[in-house]
């Protein structure tokens, strides 16, 4: 998506207004024209990027601090005992604005929204996902393969029977 399509490059760019509540250098806070509650605020990176696995991990001292000063802030503003930093990454996990943000929703005792259900592993499950897990993180780091994970889901689409080779020098079926 270019930048000039994307909303949320555009409320960043001054574009687009909104209800801003903190700004610095490289983070825009403002709230959620949908809340769940009230003082649901979203905070974005100034630098688009589409999603976790495209954010710098050098950027993000600058977005923890944003997140506790939002968060505190909403807290005292909106009289929450606490809040949510939710974040989703591809369709499949509810991403629905391809521009990276986390949403800082206050909440409090009975307000009605419920967790997500838990579930449990069979025997022996637990093991086996996290040994998969384990097994798929790169020790040279997501920068090194960051453009291969993406790649390597496009090319099992376009060509499955073909090993994919990422960066950090795993070959994958």
């Amino acid at each position: 998506m270019a930048e000039s399509e994307c909303i949320f490059c555009r409320i960043v760019n001054g574009d687009i207004p909104c209800a801003k509540v903190y700004e610095d250098d490289a983070i825009l806070a403002f709230l959620d024209l949908g809340p769940m509650t009230r003082g649901h605020t979203l905070v974005v990176p100034k630098k688009h990027c589409a999603n976790l696995l495209e954010f710098s991990a050098e950027d993000a001292p600058e977005l923890i601090s944003a997140l506790q000063k939002v968060g505190s802030a909403v807290m005292r503003a909106t009289g929450a005992k606490g809040f949510h930093v939710l974040q989703n990454n591809f369709p499949a996990a509810g991403q629905t604005v391809f521009h990276l943000h986390w949403h800082v929703i206050p909440r409090s005792e009975g307000d009605g929204i419920a967790l997500w259900p838990q579930g449990a592993y069979e025997e022996g499950e637990m093991a086996a996902v996290a040994a998969s897990v384990a097994g798929h993180i790169c020790s040279r780091g997501i920068a090194a393969c960051k453009v291969c994970i993406v790649g390597a889901k496009f090319c099992r689409r376009i060509r499955p029977q073909r090993e994919i080779l990422y960066s950090c020098g795993r070959t994958y079926a």
